[in-house]
């Protein structure tokens, strides 16, 4: 388990499900006063054959209800406080990849590769400028069906 923090300076917690060719990064909250929830995640392929891991899927929620834990001596009489928030843009995925770059580097990985998808394009033009940033090359499609883009990141 390993802790992350947004943009805000809020504390998240990464827990790695390691499974044995599937690892998946949960990120849940860590505030005390909230019920622990998932709010994001990564879902990554690996094979230890050829040293790549494969970046399937990240995602953060956007339309996530948190729900407050009850506290004091009256927490009966009183109503559960909810919260709406959204998860994304707040620097939660770039810290998120950093993990996943850990991950790789500790497991011996020389490459992560993955695809940015057709679907995930209009909700976030950014998203090559972003993997470049993050020391992705990009590269886009010339006829994107369902692929917008093909990242790759030597370790």
């Amino acid at each position: 388990m390993k802790e992350i923090f947004d943009k805000h300076g809020e504390k998240y917690q990464v827990v790695i499900d390691n499974d044995e060719r599937h690892p998946t990064f949960k990120v849940l909250t860590a505030d005390a006063r909230i019920q622990e929830t998932q709010v994001g995640y990564a879902h990554c392929l690996y094979d230890e054959g050829d040293g790549t891991l494969m970046l399937a899927d990240i995602r953060f929620r956007d339309d996530l209800i948190l729900v407050h834990r009850r506290t004091g001596l009256f927490w009966r009489f009183k109503k559960v406080r909810r919260e709406p928030k959204n998860f994304q843009r707040i620097g939660l995925g770039t810290e998120l990849l950093k993990c996943v770059f850990a991950f790789a580097k500790e497991k011996g990985m020389k490459k992560i590769v993955g695809n940015i998808k057709e679907v995930d394009y209009p909700k976030n033009p950014n998203l090559p400028k972003w993997y470049a940033d993050m020391g992705f090359t990009v590269a886009r499609e010339a006829n994107p069906i369902r692929v917008m883009g093909r990242i790759s990141k030597m370790l």
